[in-house]
């Protein structure tokens, strides 16, 4: 078994490669501190910067007193709604620049992150925004898919598994590679301990 460090190293060296960005953080304050940068560059790289930011979060239960509204960067005013299973939440995620979401597990192997759906952690915020910041504790980490696949609980399995490795990609005829299509054109990960 590879040791935890080595596999932070490899997935966000493979996450990196696919396009994806990532922060590293150890303790609330530095996990705090990356989700300010994190969505501080996404919303300057925004080319209309007075727009509205609205950001749909998961109330990820191993990070119940990160206080998300106090995220806010460089002055701009952020909107965070948590996520619920209504239909008014689909169309506000609809309408958001970042989804948060945590993550079920991350192979390090091949910088991929599986999330699995349930009426708490909808994966419309992985979707549907054009950014996807990913909350990635450091014990979920495995070496593999395969590994992570094993991991998958099977009374009652999740009604979806969904695994990502990097941002929405397509490619047309003539091999022309465009990001963001059918998804997050940007995806962020924060692998961290608290």
């Amino acid at each position: 078994m590879v040791e935890n460090d080595a596999l932070v190293q490899q997935f966000v060296i493979r996450w990196e490669a696919m396009g994806g960005r990532s922060y590293l953080a150890n303790g609330r304050e530095q996990l705090r501190r990356a989700c300010q940068h994190a969505v501080g560059d996404v919303i300057w790289k925004q080319s209309s910067k007075g727009a509205p930011y609205t950001v749909v979060y998961w109330n990820n239960p191993d990070v119940p007193d990160l206080d998300w509204s106090a995220i806010d960067s460089e002055g701009v005013k952020v909107t965070w709604v948590p996520w619920a299973n209504t239909g008014e939440i689909r169309q506000i995620t609809a309408g958001s620049f970042l989804g948060v979401t945590g993550c079920a597990w991350a192979a390090s192997s091949t910088g991929s992150v599986a999330l699995y759906s349930a009426p708490e952690t909808g994966l419309l915020p992985s979707v549907l925004t054009p950014y996807h910041l990913i909350l990635v504790p450091r014990e979920n980490l495995v070496e593999t898919v395969g590994e992570g696949l094993e991991r998958i609980p099977r009374n009652p399995l999740p009604p979806l598994v969904k695994i990502i490795t990097g941002p929405s990609m397509t490619a047309d005829i003539e091999g022309i590679l465009v990001t963001g299509v059918h998804g997050p054109g940007q995806v962020i990960a924060v692998i961290y301990e608290v």
